[in-house]
């Protein structure tokens, strides 16, 4: 019966010494050694570029990492306001890219009549945030509206009504708003609506009674 056989622990090391022989002026000399230092620099950057070149069942594609911006939840992709182009990778799985949608304005929205028009609110209950002013516009369109679902569309509506300049993802504070930090929403009926919910009635009554206004 054959012994097992331990593994050796020695290496080998290979050393090649190369030698030159030049004449010239010291200019020239220093620059033929600068223009050796640098061939073989590069022949050493080289190999691992040359080991990392993708396989031919594109291996290496797969292993290259996913720009996180690509990549959206459950959430967003069933509807914030922004359209999702669908993509499927290498791997088999889904990813979706999503390009923000431009808001809309609703003509037939009414933000005048009523105990206060939605300008006049604001401007006495100002709003010091985004999310503030997200959650006043929702508050008034629900109480004085009766509009229990809001969109993009809505907020945007209501910024240009006080000339206030929209984010660039105008669904962002909403969804921001249904998340546990907040909480102010509710999931819509519909793809990019929120459903303002009894926390952000609370939220915005408790800043109407800072500023002193009735509704």
């Amino acid at each position: 019966m054959a012994r097992d056989e331990k593994p050796s622990d020695k290496g080998r090391v290979k050393v090649r010494v190369i030698e030159f022989e030049m004449e010239g002026s010291n200019q020239t000399l220093r620059e033929s050694i600068r223009d050796i230092v640098g061939a073989i620099g590069r022949s050493q950057i080289q190999r691992p570029a040359q080991l990392a070149a993708p396989s031919r069942d594109g291996a290496a594609a797969r292993a290259a990492p996913t720009d996180s911006d690509e990549v959206v939840d459950a959430e967003i992709a069933q509807g914030d306001g922004a359209d999702f182009p669908e993509e499927t990778d290498s791997g088999g799985g889904s990813r979706r890219q999503r390009f923000l949608r431009t808001p809309k304005v609703l003509d037939d929205l009414d933000l005048v009549t009523g105990p206060m028009s939605l300008k006049e609110f604001l401007e006495k209950l100002n709003p010091p945030s985004d999310i503030n002013r997200y959650a006043a516009i929702a508050y008034w369109l629900k109480e004085v509206r009766n509009v229990e679902e809001v969109t993009a569309d809505h907020i945007h509506t209501g910024y240009k009504t006080m000339k206030w300049a929209t984010p660039a993802d105008a669904s962002a504070r909403l969804r921001q708003m249904k998340g546990t930090a907040y909480g102010y929403v509710s999931k819509g009926t519909k793809p990019g609506a929120y459903k303002f919910n009894h926390v952000g009635d609370g939220h915005v009554e408790g800043l109407m009674k800072t500023a002193g206004v009735e509704l």
